[in-house]
């Protein structure tokens, strides 16, 4: 099992040394690779979470993927986790990485879901919205789900601003329901 304190300690590590060399682009777009490349690769994260494939070779594995498409900082990194045994958490520090510079740089992921697909100018009216609103900077992820029926929703860490025709049609059958004659 990854580690999650340890990844979160090891990414909040990393933004530090970023902002303080001025890095923080060239080592967003270093964890953004890494975690692409976990994501897409189930073998790489079952073989650097196996305990049967031994050290030498997760570093071998690592360096012949990303040794030369990452910044010094980043191998920097890679060569601390693999001497202490731990290129298992490199995955999940990108993750990490990328959402606790997110926070230090204002940026909140939403997910918008609408019954039909949404043209760029609807996209960036709700986006501008929930900036203006959030005081932050939005980064949409644009979903269909044809039970909305019309409209859409809204989601951000744990809140759902829910303006579907279907949430609409349930309000008002749930009023119904509770109303006597």
């Amino acid at each position: 099992m990854v580690s999650t304190t340890a990844s979160r300690r090891y990414a909040k590590g990393l933004l530090q040394i970023a902002i303080e060399t001025s890095q923080l682009d060239t080592i967003l777009s270093d964890m953004q690779f890494i975690r692409t490349t976990f994501e897409q690769n189930k073998a790489l994260q079952n073989a650097m979470v196996s305990p049967i494939v031994k050290d030498d070779v997760k570093k071998s594995i690592i360096s012949e993927i990303f040794g030369s498409g990452v910044s010094d900082t980043t191998t920097k990194l890679i060569e601390l986790l693999s001497s202490k045994s731990r290129l298992d958490l490199l995955g999940s520090i990108a993750v990490i990485f990328e959402k606790i510079y997110n926070v230090h740089a204002g940026i909140i992921d939403i997910t918008i879901t609408s019954a039909y697909d949404l043209d760029k100018k609807q996209i960036n009216a709700v986006t501008d919205i929930f900036s203006q609103s959030l005081g932050l900077i939005v980064k949409p992820t644009i979903k269909t789900d044809k039970r909305l029926i019309g409209g859409l929703t809204v989601k951000y860490h744990d809140t759902v601003v829910d303006g579907s025709v279907k949430n609409k049609l349930e309000q008002l059958s749930n009023t119904l329901q509770s109303t006597s004659v």
